[in-house]
């Protein structure tokens, strides 16, 4: 089998397109111009986001050569497109990677919904770094609003229940820990809540008094999944809006925020070796992008 063919069918048996959102734009969302199928070896570049200082890196981080084919968690184009021209950043990259016979992969939410892909790590790296125990009902798949998704184990966020309580302090440090963040957002239940205003140790000091006995996680913005969930001790997620935030408040729900794309670039390096161990070894190479970073930085 040419290594491209390889590569499609490792991406599919890792995590089947068809787990993925019905709004989702998935799959390969660029192919080659000219055949390159057969290259040896194939060379793959992993990133959670296109930007143009991610293609530009493709094009040189190979020795020899530029890359054949981006994974990008994040889909470019995500929406359509009607015209093609320089001055929109997602068209600049189709015809950019198009240019340069680059093809496009993106994954994205089915990575989120396949079984031990991106939630089971978000949330089982989270739980081994904060110091607890699962019970012995291990983690639970929550499936998206629309129905069930058909596969054993699926779903667009993931819950579990600890053996113990913990408290929400050392689960925020677990976090942070697993997805190597210096900071995180933090919002208490209420009466605990504090405004923004607050330092940080007065918060952490709160936080050392509120039980955890169950979490749930959802990689990128996670309110449409995590949202009636009000009986988990705390949500892990990128981001939710503030009435969002409110919400989960009120109900008694901890939040810890990771921003959007912290939530889901540490599993890029489990992904490739997953890759890995579905192909060839000598018939494709893979690396993960250095250029590729959260938009927002804390300062």
């Amino acid at each position: 089998m040419l290594p491209f063919k390889a590569l499609l069918t490792a991406l599919e048996k890792m995590a089947p397109l068809s787990l993925a959102g019905s709004w989702d734009n998935v799959g390969l969302l660029i192919a080659h111009v000219h055949p390159f199928e057969s290259a040896h070896p194939y060379k793959v570049l992993l990133t959670n986001d296109i930007t143009m200082g991610v293609l530009e890196e493709s094009l040189t981080c190979f020795e020899g050569g530029s890359a054949n084919m981006i994974i990008s968690y994040h889909p470019t184009p995500f929406s359509a497109l009607k015209k093609f021209n320089m001055s929109n950043p997602a068209s600049r990259v189709v015809m950019t990677a198009a240019a340069n016979n680059i093809a496009v992969f993106s994954p994205h939410t089915s990575w989120d919904a396949a079984p031990d892909m991106l939630n089971d790590w978000l949330l089982s790296g989270v739980v081994t770094e904060s110091g607890a125990k699962l019970n012995s009902f291990g983690i639970s798949p929550v499936k998206r609003a629309a129905g069930p998704l058909g596969e054993a184990g699926a779903g667009d966020g993931r819950m579990a229940t600890l053996e113990q309580s913990v408290p929400l302090s050392q689960i925020i440090a677990g976090v942070k820990r697993h997805l190597n963040l210096r900071t995180v957002g933090v919002s208490l239940p209420t009466p605990h809540a504090f405004g923004a205003s607050e330092d940080p140790a007065t918060v952490l000091a709160a936080a050392s008094e509120i039980p955890i006995s169950s979490l749930a996680v959802c990689a990128g913005s996670g309110a449409s999944v995590l949202g009636g969930l009000s009986t988990v001790s705390v949500w892990i997620t990128g981001e939710l809006s503030h009435h969002e935030l409110l919400a989960a408040s009120a109900a008694g729900v901890s939040v810890i925020l990771t921003n959007h794309s912290n939530s889901e670039r540490g599993f890029l390096p489990v992904a490739m070796k997953k890759l890995e161990l579905l192909t060839a070894k000598d018939s494709i190479r893979f690396l993960i992008s250095q250029k590729d970073a959260d938009p927002l930085s804390t300062v």
